[in-house]
């Protein structure tokens, strides 16, 4: 899994991470907290990732 941090220069957060073989972008304004930002990011990128892998299911089983 990559994971790209970087701090825009209007202050937000730009947050990339690969997920299910796709990358997901995510902007935090500047006003976050880190403990905020670690638990919204988590919680994005698993909803993403069990959608993804959940689509992945149900293509298989439509190819049948």
């Amino acid at each position: 899994m990559q994971e790209y941090i970087q701090q825009m220069p209007d202050g937000r957060t730009r947050v990339e991470r690969e997920v299910e073989g796709g990358f997901v972008t995510i902007y935090f304004s500047e006003k976050d907290d880190g403990d905020t930002l670690e638990k919204v990011k988590s919680m994005i990128m698993d909803a993403y990732a069990e959608r993804k892998h959940r689509e992945g299911k149900l293509s298989n089983c439509d190819q049948q």
